[in-house]
């Protein structure tokens, strides 16, 4: 319940952010990059250490109806250090958020997150997909979440 709640305020406040910008406003692109550093726990119980680049690329468009979308994506690209084994691991791990808001001030947005790791024979995976549409009255009428892990 806690995840949902937080993913709510996420989507109202991307929705109210996106619906701010101006109606006239050209298609913008900026990239940046920088190293990044987590711990994230896996399936087995394992904690594990990741560290690598970090690509962020945003883009806003203002629609032809109206309407104004952005994506962002994050992706990073290193190696996970499993801190009770010591086996480490290669892969990428990606976020992608896409919204888009009606000229009334509705919209959907869509959340995609995933991550492929791999060490020899082993392999740890994880993805997220979350897709709200939100009414102009601010009703929530459409909610979908799948998660898949290990």
């Amino acid at each position: 319940m806690r995840r949902h709640a937080l993913l709510l305020m996420i989507v109202v406040l991307g929705v109210v952010g996106a619906s701010a910008a101006p109606v006239g406003a050209q298609a913008a692109t900026t990239v940046r990059s920088f190293p990044q550093e987590f711990v994230t726990p896996i399936c087995n119980g394992d904690v594990l250490q990741m560290s690598g680049t970090l690509v962020n690329e945003e883009t806003s468009t203002a629609l032809h109806s109206g309407g104004f979308l952005f994506r962002e994506q994050f992706q990073l690209q290193g190696t996970a250090t499993d801190l009770t084994t010591g086996t480490v691991f290669h892969g990428t791990t990606f976020f992608r958020d896409l919204e888009i808001t009606t000229p009334a001030g509705g919209g959907v947005v869509t959340f995609t997150n995933g991550t492929r790791l791999v060490a020899g024979g082993e392999s740890v995976r994880f993805t997220y997909l979350a897709h709200f549409t939100v009414t102009p009255d601010g009703t929530t009428t459409v909610v979908f979440e799948n998660v898949s892990a290990c």
